[in-house]
């Protein structure tokens, strides 16, 4: 299962919602948008806003303490000489790699470094200098590219409240300074102030086919909106996570499938959906993981390899924006993630062929390591138990080769057990894994799964729609009655 990475980064926006699974199987949400796209949203612009947004991936603008995407180099020239260490005036992935890993980067320089990080290829496709690596120059030249959500909202300020009203500069500046101005227009009304003498027509004002000529002629690719989503999902991730291991109050109350959010910057989905299987059936499990030291590190001692604990820094800010978050429920499940890593850099064959070389941060050192051939690797490191794969649909490529699994009748009973026994299972569909959170036998078309995602979402679905398209599920097999780990 080791499409996940690249597929995450295509479809998750951060933005929690009720999405179901059968959709999910058969439907991918892109949110890079190409240069056809970007031309048909504006032409939607025209005269239907709600068609023009379902373009546009999912995102919530938060005014204050998030990062700018037309100030990068703003804020990029306050950092640049701490993070250029070769003083060659420019930043290159060992150097980006360390910022990542350093906890001094917090608000929005670790917002910044998670950006320029996660999308430093296409900033060096936009750019097209001929350098490795990234200077301020191309820094500057990435966000003089303007977003799409921001042009949108210029678009339809302009068609729904300024009736497209020409503006000057002095008068944006009023519009923007007004309590009563949406917050989401006024992110791309300051875009337009900033970039005011780009965008202006010949009479010293802005009107809508101004910002449509400006749009036409700033090409727009996949990179701009990575970097946008890098820095809000840092920003979140930074502002709601708990500074504790394991949250506020109590600890088994925190330990729990939503706390698990899978992150775009590693393919993990085989471990994550592991870890949110075991939170949500025996959470004491992790509880007893997982020890904080009193120097801010945590050791770990996974179920899997209790012979082999494992000791990691407590995740940056800039490496809960890449990866697992944080959220109101405390670290663990990025402390978790870390550690994983760890554990997988640690030996070459424990990792995928693509990554014998082990990742550029700890955590990709885990990217895509579960094959056909390996399944459930994650779930048995979790639980210290073998894990039974029940394969329905063979993948190969685009065919899907059906197999000779007992169908409905017998998924149905050894979904039952594994629930009633407190076993975790994980269920395998379309290059991904995520969590079985319940199963009632008694649903229509053979009972209903509750399945989570590491996305945040949660959702229902017959058991027989879901072997429809599923690959398998993985039932971890043990006695769980007083077999906790102490």
């Amino acid at each position: 299962m080791d499409g996940n990475h690249n597929r995450n980064i295509e479809r998750k926006q951060e933005s929690p919602e009720q999405t179901g699974v059968s959709d999910r199987i058969s439907h991918e949400t892109v949110g890079s948008l190409t240069s056809a796209s970007q031309k048909q949203i504006l032409a939607d612009m025209s005269g239907n806003t709600k068609t023009a947004s379902e373009h546009l991936p999912s995102l919530t603008i938060v005014d204050t303490g998030k990062l700018d995407t037309w100030r990068l180099s703003e804020q990029a020239a306050g950092v640049f000489n701490k993070t250029d260490k070769n003083n060659d005036q420019r930043l290159d992935l060992s150097e980006l790699t360390a910022a990542v890993a350093n906890p001094g980067y917090t608000g929005k320089d670790a917002q910044l470094i998670a950006a320029l990080y996660t999308d430093r290829t296409a900033i060096e496709a936009m750019v097209k200098d001929g350098g490795s690596g990234m200077s301020l120059a191309d820094i500057k030249a990435v966000e003089n590219k303007a977003s799409m959500e921001d042009v949108t909202g210029m678009l339809r300020w302009f068609n729904h409240e300024a009736k497209n009203k020409p503006y000057t500069k002095d008068e944006l500046e009023q519009v923007i300074g007004r309590s009563d101005t949406d917050p989401n227009n006024r992110n791309g009304l300051r875009y337009l102030k900033d970039n005011f003498h780009q965008i202006a027509g010949a009479d010293g004002a802005v009107d809508k086919e101004d910002i449509r000529r400006f749009a036409e002629n700033t090409p727009l690719d996949g990179g701009s909106l990575h970097i946008r989503n890098t820095i809000a999902t840092t920003y979140e991730s930074e502002v709601k996570s708990s500074s504790l291991l394991f949250g506020k109050g109590d600890q088994l109350k925190n330990i729990v499938p939503e706390a698990v959010k899978q992150g775009d910057g590693v393919g993990d989905c085989y471990f994550m959906s592991a870890v949110a299987a075991v939170a949500g059936q025996r959470p004491e499990d992790i509880q007893n993981m997982i020890k904080a030291n009193d120097d801010g590190s945590f050791t770990v001692t996974f179920p899997g390899t209790r012979d082999e604990p494992i000791t990691v820094e407590r995740p940056t800010s800039a490496e809960m924006g890449l990866y697992a978050k944080g959220t109101e429920h405390g670290i663990w499940p990025a402390v978790l993630e870390k550690a994983h890593g760890q554990y997988m850099d640690q030996h070459f064959w424990r990792r995928n062929f693509r990554q014998v070389a082990g990742g550029n941060t700890v955590q990709e050192s885990a990217d895509g390591a579960e094959s056909q051939f390996s399944l459930g690797n994650g779930l048995e490191l979790m639980t210290g138990h073998a894990v039974d794969n029940d394969v329905y649909n063979m993948d190969f490529g685009a065919w899907k080769v059906p197999t000779f699994m007992n169908g409905v009748d017998g998924a149905r009973t050894k979904l039952q057990e594994a629930m009633q026994e407190d076993r975790a299972v994980l269920a395998r569909f379309e290059g991904h894994v995520a969590a079985v959170r319940a199963f009632d036998a008694n649903g229509a078309d053979g009972g209903t799964l509750t399945i989570y995602d590491q996305d945040n979402t949660q959702s229902d679905i017959s058991l027989k729609e879901f072997l429809k398209k599923a690959h398998s599920f993985s039932y971890e097999q043990r006695p769980v009655k007083n077999d906790i780990m102490h």
